[in-house]
């Protein structure tokens, strides 16, 4: 019941990855050859078996190949809805002065909870985008909405399993009900420069 810790790299003069996974430790690491990054599939596959239910931490170099194959992983995982974060954004940078992502670790839950089924996205505003994951079960499936701008609503597509169902944003960050339409669609808000995520109501 933690977050999952993955690393990994490549083999360099010394298999040094190996040696960091243990109590205490990393959870999984993946390895690549001999100054090369391991695949994004090995990535995934570590990813996977150090998912223990609440999202997975990335450690990595600062290397281009690594920094691609990690970035891939993580989209693969985010499919499969395994929550992936960076380190910066879960503990903060305090010597750069940078604060830990606002809501992060209930996003993870979220993700981890209720971003199932199949997705739809809505990326066709410059200041908001948004996507929906219809679930597996109608107590699942979410509806985000992000904006760099001002605030604006979104009509998208729940899922028909969601007709006249009751969504809340569960970050709190828009007050009020959203009711699931006979087409399967909400018309969903988020205000300026914030995110909402929407969820079936209890």
């Amino acid at each position: 019941d933690k977050v999952g810790i993955v690393t990994g790299g490549g083999f360099g003069h010394l298999p040094v990855f190996l040696g960091y996974v243990g109590k205490g430790l990393a959870d999984s690491c993946a390895v690549g050859n001999v100054f090369s990054s391991p695949s994004s599939m090995q990535i995934f596959h570590a990813m996977e078996a150090a998912e223990y239910g609440k999202g997975v931490l990335q450690l990595f170099g600062c290397y281009q190949g690594d920094k691609m194959n990690f970035q891939m992983a993580r989209m693969m995982a985010e499919e499969k809805g395994i929550p992936c974060v960076f380190y910066g954004d879960y503990y903060g940078i305090p010597h750069n002065q940078i604060a830990p992502v606002k809501h992060l670790q209930t996003l993870m839950r979220l993700r981890a909870s209720h971003a199932y089924g199949m997705e739809h996205d809505y990326y066709d505003h410059w200041d908001i985008v948004g996507f929906t994951r219809e679930g597996k079960e109608a107590a699942d499936g979410l509806a985000l909405l992000v904006s760099d701008g001002p605030g604006g609503s979104k009509t998208m597509f729940a899922g028909n399993a969601h007709k006249g169902q009751t969504y809340i944003d569960a970050l709190g960050n828009c007050p009020g009900e959203v009711v699931i339409g006979v087409d399967g669609t909400g018309n969903f808000r988020v205000e300026g420069g914030s995110i909402s995520v929407w969820i079936p109501k209890e």
